[in-house]
């Protein structure tokens, strides 16, 4: 058995120990227990090591197949600035696609990670794909020294910046606009959540202009994980920065994040009530790791896209 294979047997077995560590804690399953809790030059090559390999662990850890087998059609992910990344694919539109967004100082590989549940619970039905932000940025809180080697890190703004940027604005136009890709919900983690409230604010506007709203394209529903407030728009007025957003919703909020209440303060302010969830946990600014409290996020995703598939009424 090779080194990597030994590195992602346990991975292989959910009811390994490994699947009950916090995501970051993927960067050390191959130290013994002693050295989790602090970081060491050890800790610190073997993060650079799986970062570089990380897209076909990936691969490994939500499809069926085999170390050796390759799903037909299989692209391998990439860390450059705005370029597509993804679990999978063959190129056409089959499985509905989410597209996940970040936080600040983050990347998508890392963002990969801290999504890593949720995708061995829905990569059956969805397709999941990452992008990077447009602008290179030092890395956010709490990603050092744990995502050491893991960079270049990137963000949704320009520093200093209120507004979505231009260059972020076509950024996720162009990769919502590929034929390629079935999206139907998006999802955003900190700052990311909030350029996904303001994407989700932006095409209810636009769909309030238009009297020829097509059914594909539009997103249809939306997780926001421990996001901060208010959207991230660009060119609305002050009025329609006010309306309730009236997309499908669920809200993960972290009781012990330093960001609650901006998280809340989200939920609170800029959504209607009658399409949006809020779900709390007594977490920091993180994911759950615990089975039974993915499984809420998983099932809130798989309703959403129940009650919105293939329906014609307008939620925007």
């Amino acid at each position: 058995m090779t080194h990597l294979q030994k590195l992602i047997k346990p991975f292989r077995c959910p009811n390994s120990i490994f699947s009950f560590f916090p995501p970051e804690h993927l960067l050390h399953l191959c130290l013994p227990p002693t050295k989790f809790t602090e970081p060491n030059r050890c800790n610190l090559r073997l993060s650079r090591y799986i970062c570089k390999y990380f897209f076909f662990i990936m691969q490994i850890l939500t499809t069926p197949n085999s170390l050796t087998s390759r799903t037909p059609g299989y692209q391998t992910m990439a860390l450059q600035s705005g370029v597509l990344s993804s679990t999978g694919g063959t190129g056409t539109a089959s499985k509905p696609a989410l597209l996940c967004l970040h936080g600040g100082g983050t990347n998508s590989t890392i963002f990969n990670i801290q999504t890593i549940r949720l995708q061995r619970a829905l990569s059956a039905s969805f397709e999941f794909v990452f992008i990077d932000a447009p602008f290179e940025s030092p890395p956010g809180p709490g990603v050092m020294p744990v995502f050491e080697g893991c960079g270049p890190f990137y963000r949704w703004t320009k520093l200093g910046g209120d507004d979505m940027p231009d260059e972020t604005k076509k950024l996720i136009a162009d990769v919502l606009a590929r034929r390629d890709k079935n999206f139907v919900g998006i999802i955003g983690f900190s700052q990311g959540a909030k350029l996904a409230a303001g994407v989700c604010l932006e095409q209810q506007i636009r769909a309030s202009k238009t009297a020829d709203v097509k059914r594909l394209g539009l997103l249809k529903f939306a997780v926001f994980l421990n996001g901060t407030s208010p959207p991230l728009t660009s060119m609305l007025t002050a009025e329609e920065k006010g309306e309730l957003i009236r997309i499908p919703s669920v809200h993960v909020v972290g009781l012990q994040d330093p960001w609650r209440e901006e998280s809340a303060a989200l939920f609170e302010d800029s959504f209607d009530k009658k399409n949006s969830k809020k779900i709390e946990f007594d977490l920091g600014h993180r994911l759950p790791t615990a089975e039974k409290d993915t499984a809420l996020i998983v099932n809130e995703i798989s309703r959403m896209y129940r009650e919105t598939a293939g329906r014609t009424q307008r939620y925007y």
